[in-house]
């Protein structure tokens, strides 16, 4: 999970020009990492956001359920909140 966080922060700060390639700290990326509101990734599900705060750093506050078919994963339902 901490690995879908980080490229997930590497990602928005290269997207948004905020940071410069030479800037990917620790220090950066943990900053970043913190300051994730309702993110979308390109390797995510579709409805699933990833948010952080400094006091908060579970990044997922919305799950969806698949299930495997004996083929492929199918996703069950509409994503579920934690509140």
């Amino acid at each position: 999970m901490a690995k879908i966080v980080v490229e997930g922060a590497r990602f928005e700060a290269r997207d948004t020009g905020r940071v410069s390639a030479n800037q990917f700290t620790r220090e950066n990326l943990v900053r970043h990492a913190t300051s994730l509101h309702g993110e979308r990734l390109p390797m995510m599900l579709p409805g699933i956001p990833i948010s952080a705060k400094p006091d908060d750093y579970a990044p997922f506050k919305t799950l969806r359920i698949a299930v495997f078919d004996g083929e492929s994963w199918t996703l069950s339902g509409d994503p579920l909140s934690a509140g």
